[in-house]
């Protein structure tokens, strides 16, 4: 994922999580976020910009 601030995000088929990695040390966990989302975020031309208007209070989230 080509990112200023994202370093990766790992997609749970079975959990429907996505865990999103920062470039910070960060790691925010995602709860039922769609394949389709989760794809759609994969090939954003800006995964922060889609970070935060279609993931960032649209979905449960949790900072480990």
């Amino acid at each position: 994922m080509d990112s200023s601030w994202i370093q990766s995000v790992d997609y749970d088929l079975i959990d429907v999580t996505a865990t999103m990695n920062l470039k910070d040390g960060s790691v925010y966990e995602y709860a039922n976020v769609p394949s389709s989302t989760m794809i759609e975020w994969e090939d954003a031309e800006s995964p922060g910009r889609f970070h935060n208007s279609h993931i960032r209070g649209n979905f449960d989230a949790v900072k480990r």
